[in-house]
């Protein structure tokens, strides 16, 4: 009598614990997952952050006339004379680590966080081909010179007539 009751007890045992256990791994399968969730968004939101912030401050930048004359006239020394402090500038306030003039059909013409490296072709940058052939503002998260980035791109404009882009951009380091 006593070896049945034992043996019911500790099924009994063993059921309620596996039960117990089971819907405890559950439970925190599901807080898991939602702080996965949670820390995903936040992702894509800094992400979409950073990208406005870019797009704004390439528009700033772009609207400047100066820098559409120098862009149409060629002059690398001159954008490079007018630009060098305030990429400087807003390197260390800011975090910007990227600025870039491209000109039409879509090569580099400037890049003031590596001025040395110019002329290369953009054609594998959506977010460039996009603001030189539709004149529209974009960017994201894409491949540079400088590696990943979170970048905005916007057209450049002369007398309305579009000459080229400008990108702004954050390194996609230990400091995102």
């Amino acid at each position: 009598l006593l070896i049945p009751f034992m043996l019911f007890s500790f099924l009994g045992i063993f059921t309620l614990a596996f039960i117990g256990l089971s819907s405890q791994e559950d439970l925190i399968k599901k807080q898991e997952k939602r702080a996965i969730l949670r820390y995903y968004r936040l992702f894509f939101a800094e992400i979409d952050h950073k990208r406005s912030s870019a797009i704004a401050v390439a528009t700033a930048i772009s609207t400047r006339p100066e820098v559409a004359t120098l862009l149409a006239a060629g002059d690398r020394d001159g954008l490079m004379a007018i630009l060098e402090p305030v990429f400087h500038e807003l390197s260390s306030k800011q975090g910007i680590s990227i600025i870039h003039i491209h000109e039409k059909p879509g090569k580099s013409f400037l890049r003031l966080h590596l001025p040395a490296v110019y002329g290369d072709d953009l054609y594998h940058r959506r977010s460039v081909i996009r603001a030189i052939a539709l004149g529209e503002s974009g960017g994201g998260a894409e491949w540079g010179k400088a590696g990943l980035g979170i970048r905005g791109v916007v057209p450049v404009r002369l007398d309305g007539k579009l000459i080229g882009s400008i990108e702004v951009g954050y390194s996609f380091d230990r400091k995102f």
